[in-house]
């Protein structure tokens, strides 16, 4: 439990790990490969088209904590190259290592949904692209082993940068970073860093 006086954001809020740097190695590595297989593919970010998709993340740090992160999206292009849409967050963090009983399982589990914008700086005939995205959400948390607060509300925001590869006109590979910034409404303080993530995009066609 926070002691009083503390001004450090409480324990939950540092559930942001980054992904491990092996891991982007070889994320990168394997999205490079993919770009050289796939070299013909293009995608279809016309007018028009839906987008869906999503990102996911496990971190993990020895005797710390651990969480799972996943991004589900769904997005129309109302212009060439420019989509907005509809975004999710589902998160599930352990952090009972950070509690000196063993016997206390603190977990955290929040939700939240809000728009998102992205652009993409390419021509659709390209096999790669570059995009940029801004994510508003707002939702709620909960914490079980943690009194007196078992419960909250919390808003979400992130602007990020990105690469793409194409293996077809429909499916593509995503790399992402950048910054978040967390405000929890209910203890009124705020969290902020960087954060990376891997995932997918389908796009269907009109």
């Amino acid at each position: 439990m926070q002691a009083a006086g503390d001004a450090s954001p409480p324990l939950y809020l540092s559930f942001l790990n980054p992904i491990q740097i092996s891991y982007m190695k070889k994320t990168i590595l394997l999205i490079i490969t993919a770009g050289f297989i796939f070299c013909n593919a293009y995608s279809q970010i016309t007018k028009g088209n839906w987008m869906v998709g999503g990102s996911g993340s496990f971190s993990t740090k020895s005797n710390s904590s651990s969480n799972i992160q996943f991004n589900p999206n769904i997005g129309y292009f109302f212009g060439n190259k420019f989509a907005a849409g509809l975004k999710f967050d589902f998160a599930s963090q352990d952090l009972s290592n950070y509690v000196q009983s063993s016997s206390i399982g603190l977990i955290v589990k929040r939700f939240s949904a809000g728009p998102f914008v992205r652009y993409y700086f390419l021509d659709s005939e390209k096999s790669f692209n570059l995009f940029t995205e801004g994510n508003y959400s707002y939702g709620t948390y909960e914490m079980t082993g943690y009194y007196p607060i078992s419960n909250g509300k919390n808003s979400i925001y992130s602007i990020s940068m990105g690469s793409v590869i194409y293996f077809n006109s429909s499916v593509g590979i995503e790399f992402s970073i950048g910054y978040y910034n967390i405000n929890d409404i209910t203890l009124g303080v705020n969290n902020n860093g960087l954060q990376m993530g891997a995932g997918f995009q389908i796009h269907l066609e009109k």
